[in-house]
């Protein structure tokens, strides 16, 4: 029999390697016609619907490094996937980074509109007041950082004449709810340790306490005339809160300079001469002045000697604030128990919000409404009041502020 082949079987025969030559080719090839195929169809497109033709060359210049590294088909398509992933990614964060952008622009438009229109609004004169100056006179055509500049950086306000603030006489505001004979001992002691002819009026603002301080307190006391403190009482039948209390008191003060303070403290004596002394150190009427806060014995009620000073306070990033060791004059927080400021700047100010009705927070409010209206917090040198503080070996100093009942709230 003939051993020769079939025609057919010798031309399948001749065809198979090149068959299989063009299948490695192509598998090859893969790579490189396969990633940036991807990136071209699922890449963010740009607001004009077209795509960006460099990231697809950077994909194609990708794919030829697959084709000629990595001969396997499977392996190359896996390093296909994953740098396509890696691509895309990239592309997307950076159009959600680019649409960030363009709407910070437009509300940096928007802002620098309405900053605008304020500062118009603000280029004819206008009365003295707590908010004079607070927007400084400008152009109608500055930039938004030249706004944003002048809103940080504005002028202080005009210096008010210092003949014409009148800063001599005190009226002391003590908030008072359930204190006790604590409220009487505070009123004596703030008589015996300043000069009389500075005290117009000492304000005890009563908070719904039960019994009534007024039924509490001694005759001497009550009845006045000379020889005692000029004390008036202020009565809430319900308690409606410490910083309530503090309004009620600051609103009915006749006296030249309003000071608060706890109705559990003791002043060192020349504290007054030195709160006024700060206070007419820039010659107007928006310093705010705090003393040197230290300790005071409930027993004795005297000044604990050597006892630790707390001057001011700072604030914390959950809200709350803390003490502060400052060696400087200017006071970023004041505590808010203890504070001095002229009735002027109490009425410009608008004294305490009426709506917080509960306990604390007053003093980072009026601080920052202080420093914002062009006012300013300082320490009073030589300054000393003694508080008596909360101690836990001791049940007497442990009552708390009540909070108001909830028909208040």
């Amino acid at each position: 029999m003939s051993s020769r082949k079939r025609p057919e079987e010798s031309s399948c025969a001749s065809r198979s390697p090149v068959v299989a030559l063009a299948g490695r080719a192509l598998a090859r090839l893969l790579p490189l016609l396969l990633l940036p195929l991807l990136v071209a169809v699922f890449q963010p497109q740009g607001e004009d619907g077209k795509r960006d033709l460099k990231l697809v060359l950077l994909a194609a210049a990708c794919g030829t490094v697959i084709s000629a590294a990595v001969p396997r088909l499977h392996l190359s398509l896996i390093a296909v996937a994953f740098t396509s992933m890696i691509m895309l990614s990239v592309a997307h964060l950076q159009d959600l980074q680019n649409s960030e952008l363009e709407q910070a622009v437009a509300g940096q438009s928007d802002l620098q509109s309405r900053l605008q229109l304020r500062l118009d609004e603000q280029r004819q004169p206008e009365s003295e007041g707590a908010l004079s100056n607070f927007f400084p006179r400008a152009s109608s055509r500055r930039s938004a950082a030249e706004i944003v500049h002048a809103l940080r950086y504005r002028p202080a306000p005009p210096k008010t004449d210092a003949s014409a603030v009148q800063m001599e006489t005190f009226s002391i505001v003590l908030p008072c709810a359930f204190e006790g004979e604590f409220a009487e001992k505070t009123v004596w002691a703030i008589w015996e340790n300043t000069d009389h002819h500075r005290l117009k009026e000492i304000i005890v603002v009563d908070d719904g306490s039960n019994p009534p301080l007024r039924a509490i307190m001694s005759e001497k006391l009550l009845a006045g005339g000379p020889g005692v403190p000029p004390m008036k009482i202020v009565r809430h039948e319900k308690t409606m809160g410490l910083i309530t209390a503090k309004k009620s008191g600051g609103d009915s003060a006749l006296g030249d300079v309003i000071v608060f303070f706890d109705c559990h403290i003791s002043p060192r004596k020349g504290w007054e001469e030195a709160f006024l002394k700060q206070m007419k150190r820039k010659g107007d009427h928006r310093t705010m002045v705090v003393p040197t806060i230290t300790s005071l014995n409930p027993d004795t009620w005297q000044e604990i000697q050597g006892s630790a000073g707390g001057k001011v306070c700072y604030i914390r990033w959950n809200n709350d604030f803390t003490w502060l060791i400052y060696p400087g004059r200017d006071a970023p927080l004041m505590s808010g128990g203890l504070l001095a400021l002229t009735r002027r700047w109490w009425e410009e100010t608008g004294g305490y919000d009426d709506k917080m009705v509960a306990w604390g927070g007053e003093n980072i409010d009026q601080s920052l409404r202080s420093w914002l209206c062009g006012g300013r917090i300082e320490v009073a040198e030589g300054a000393y009041v003694a508080h008596m503080w909360r101690d836990a070996s001791n049940p007497k100093t442990l009552l708390k502020y009540p909070i108001p009942t909830a028909d208040v709230m």
